[in-house]
């Protein structure tokens, strides 16, 4: 624990939020790459599909059927397995579209976010904006400049400054 005045205090509370926010984006970023290289995966089975099965129906296992995938169309093994633990039903035409679809939207995902990566500050700005709007108010109390009299005036003039304790 350290003493901080209120500049100290906003600069550390600022540079936290700052480091969450990449944080969050890297991760989500990562997640989005990994889903993607998937689908390619996919897309790469489903284009040759009538091989993929055959090669899997010749297969004596599911893992001589991953590694033959892997050999034979330079898949990864994150991508072989998903190939093998796809569904029947995601053979039809629509589910290739739909595959095409999400991968564009995870691309231009990926892209907005590799942009609050290189350039933070315009998310910040937002936060902090919705952070205002939420919890920001109207002053509730007023600033006056109270005068004070000229009796008090002329009785302070004449205060001579002395030591003294305070008990």
């Amino acid at each position: 624990p350290r003493l901080l005045n209120l500049k100290q205090l906003l600069e550390t509370y600022i540079s936290h939020q700052k480091d969450v926010l990449l944080r969050v984006t890297n991760f989500e970023l990562e997640k989005i790459k990994a889903r993607i290289h998937i689908l390619e995966g996919l897309l790469i089975a489903l284009e040759d599909i009538d091989n993929v099965i055959a090669l899997i129906k010749g297969s004596e296992s599911a893992a001589a059927a991953k590694i033959s995938l892997m050999a034979k169309y330079h898949l990864s093994e994150i991508q072989a397995k998903a190939i093998l633990d796809m569904k029947l039903s995601k053979l039809a035409k629509l589910e290739k579209i739909e595959i095409e679809d999400e991968k564009k939207d995870l691309i231009a995902k990926s892209e907005e976010l590799s942009q609050i990566i290189k350039n933070p500050v315009p998310k910040l700005t937002e936060i902090f904006t919705d952070m205002k709007k939420k919890y920001g108010d109207a002053r509730r109390t007023t600033i006056t400049q109270i005068a004070p009299e000229t009796k008090e005036e002329k009785e302070i003039e004449f205060v001579e400054p002395e030591k003294c304790v305070v008990v």
